[in-house]
């Protein structure tokens, strides 16, 4: 055991082991309610009706294919770091075995090796989360059954009244996120508040520009 702590530390390593000491660590915090289970999550929206050159406000976006990225990973559809955990479980196994595996005690090689299998360990954490996937998406398609009419949003994927944006709505103290159309030919930009008017289909709502003032 004082081995393998030894190895997982040592600088060929390093990086491995560090991401998945803040994993259990996380983790750990989270069980005894020193920390709110959402607290790293970050804000990775994934719209696959998002076109890689939606041309809004301010010139060309290419947004596309990040969010295809996102969505093959899974990032974005389940919280952040319930992904991490996946990703960083079979990171530090991978890193430590090739590691082990060639003789490598040089942190830059480690390093490299470190990086190099972080593509294998995403499809890893794909694999490992897909499950986690098909819950998440039944939860929220719980939550958007609910009445969303009458209820204020922030934009966080600009739209017109014919391309798909995002919003997020504010429902049992936590956030969802919605696909929005405007009501007219105007364009809603991303941090603004919208008012949603009414619902076009299944998570899919008709929106207009809402000022407090």
């Amino acid at each position: 055991m004082i081995d393998l702590i030894n190895l997982s530390f040592s600088p060929q390593n390093i990086f491995a082991s560090i991401l998945f000491l803040i994993v259990i660590v996380y983790w750990l915090t989270v069980l005894v309610g020193l920390l709110d289970f959402g607290f790293l999550d970050f804000d990775l929206s994934v719209d696959m009706d998002v076109d890689v050159d939606a041309d809004l406000d301010t010139g060309s976006t290419s947004v596309g294919w990040m969010n295809s990225f996102l969505y093959f990973f899974n990032l974005g559809r389940i919280p952040f770091m319930i992904w991490v955990s996946f990703l960083a479980i079979p990171l530090w196994m991978l890193t430590v075995w090739v590691n082990a595996f060639l003789g490598i005690e040089n942190f830059l090689l480690g390093s490299l090796v470190f990086i190099g299998a972080l593509i294998p360990s995403a499809m890893i954490a794909k694999m490992l989360s897909q499950p986690f996937v098909k819950i998440f998406d039944k939860l929220d398609q719980t939550a958007n059954a609910e009445d969303m009419v009458g209820k204020v949003g922030k934009v966080i994927l600009p739209c017109t009244h014919e391309k798909r944006g995002q919003a997020e709505i504010k429902f049992n103290n936590s956030y969802i996120s919605i696909q929005i159309l405007t009501t007219s030919e105007f364009i809603v930009n991303k941090g603004e508040q919208v008012l949603v008017i009414d619902q076009i289909e299944d998570n899919i709502y008709r929106v207009e520009p809402y000022n407090e003032s």
